[in-house]
């Protein structure tokens, strides 16, 4: 499907993870890489049932960019305003042409890692 540009509307902050080992087990800490525009929209029904079926139940956004970031699951995330998203599915290809990436991710709430 093609991706209109003059959507990606809302400023979102790419983060990284630098995992450290403390006494206590593992530590993440998240720096921010970059700045980008995205557009981020919760997933029609029929979208959640699709991510359901491929075994993706916890997805509350869907979040799709620029393709170039290089993106991880497990050591990127993203955050805008005061909400944080974490990817949970591989970034695919939206336009078919390599120019945009959609990222399915679910909301972190306060506290949660």
């Amino acid at each position: 499907m093609p991706v209109n540009p003059g959507r990606l509307r809302q400023r979102i902050t790419i983060q990284a993870a630098e995992r450290a080992i403390t006494p206590g087990g593992y530590e993440d800490t998240w720096t921010d890489e970059q700045s980008v525009w995205a557009n981020i929209a919760q997933p029609s029904p029929s979208g959640s049932a699709r991510y359901a079926q491929a075994g993706y139940t916890n997805v509350t956004h869907e979040v799709t960019l620029r393709a170039g970031p290089s993106l991880s699951l497990g050591g990127t995330r993203f955050t805008f305003g005061t909400r944080t998203l974490e990817p949970v599915a591989p970034p695919r290809d939206s336009d078919q042409a390599g120019r945009f990436v959609t990222i399915a991710c679910r909301e972190l709430n306060d506290g949660e890692t």
